[in-house]
């Protein structure tokens, strides 16, 4: 099959965190394939064309893309973590047992036992990419429960595998392919991990619980598909006992998130080693552009008093 030069997904902005996560999302998936069937690399650009485009290189042409695409769906309702599950005691439990918590929280015993558990299992072992992004065995929170990633939103009655389990059984080839090509329209009422920088919706601002499900917040599943599996270019890091997330500058209630867009064409590992470039974002606009970086995006982060409950704002771009 022939490849084109360059292809562009006209409904993700680079700009907006969910469309740039949902980009690094496709890029994997894409890249996943190639080293599978003998295909040359896939490769991420981003272009301004009023949004921050994002522009896919040495690709096949879009039906081809969203076929793969929609192909890796039962491989990524198989990713380990989508598996785990706890007791209140945060003591490793079957999914199907009852009250079990399907979150990312559990004692630190329980994360460690389940980090060794995919470390001594080869078939299990790519799934450590994705779990690093999550969390950590060794971060905590006061109550001595593991501390997620600083990109973990949900809060309440969300929990963020529960979300992440009914996504990957939801999402199909039409949603992914609007995510892709655009406009997107918002109404799924399939969960949501809250990253859509366009959309605030906190709690606090709010006269009810949004995980009560009135006026239930819609979303564009085939975005926030492709943003989980964009994920795993990040990694979560303990750091004087809290977790450092890629990206990430301050603490968990006044923090913001920072990353790349960039001109020449990447793969995958190049982009992983790009986001997680010490102090990218301290690096003056010569030097950024030195190195490819066209522009720098960075969102506040802001989280309801009640709950925890996490939202984006709108991105500052330099």
């Amino acid at each position: 099959m022939s490849h084109q030069d360059e292809i562009s997904l006209t409904g993700l902005d680079g700009a907006n965190p969910l469309g740039f996560f949902a980009a690094l999302g496709c890029l994997h998936l894409l890249d996943a394939h190639a080293n599978e069937h003998g295909h040359p690399e896939p490769r991420l650009s981003w272009r301004n064309v009023g949004t921050w485009q994002a522009i896919l290189h040495d690709v096949p042409d879009m039906a081809t893309i969203v076929e793969r695409l929609v192909a890796a769906i039962p491989l990524v309702q198989q990713e380990p973590i989508l598996e785990f599950a706890y007791d209140a005691d945060g003591q490793r439990a079957k999914p199907s047992a009852g009250k079990v918590q399907r979150e990312l929280k559990p004692v630190p015993e329980t994360m460690r036992q389940f980090f060794s558990e995919l470390m001594d299992d080869p078939e299990k072992r790519t799934g450590l990419d994705l779990l690093e992004a999550l969390v950590t065995e060794v971060g905590t929170d006061r109550s001595g429960r593991v501390k997620p990633s600083a990109l973990h939103f949900l809060a309440g009655q969300q929990r963020f595998l529960t979300a992440a389990s009914s996504l990957c059984q939801g999402v199909d080839q039409g949603q992914i392919q609007r995510a892709l090509v655009g406009p997107w329209n918002p109404d799924s009422e399939l969960p949501t991990f809250s990253w859509d920088s366009s959309v605030t919706r906190l709690y606090a601002l709010r006269a009810d619980d949004p995980s009560l499900g009135r006026n239930k917040k819609l979303c564009e599943p085939g975005a926030e598909w492709l943003a989980l599996c964009g994920l795993r270019c990040f990694a979560s890091a303990p750091v004087a006992g809290r977790i450092q997330t890629t990206g990430i500058i301050g603490g968990w209630k006044s923090g913001r998130f920072s990353w790349p867009l960039w001109e020449d064409p990447a793969g995958i590992r190049e982009v992983r080693a790009l986001l997680r470039l010490d102090e990218l974002h301290n690096l003056g606009a010569d030097k950024r552009k030195a190195i490819g970086i066209l522009a720098l995006c960075t969102c506040g982060i802001q989280r309801s008093d009640q709950g925890g409950y996490g939202s984006f704002q709108p991105a500052n771009i330099t």
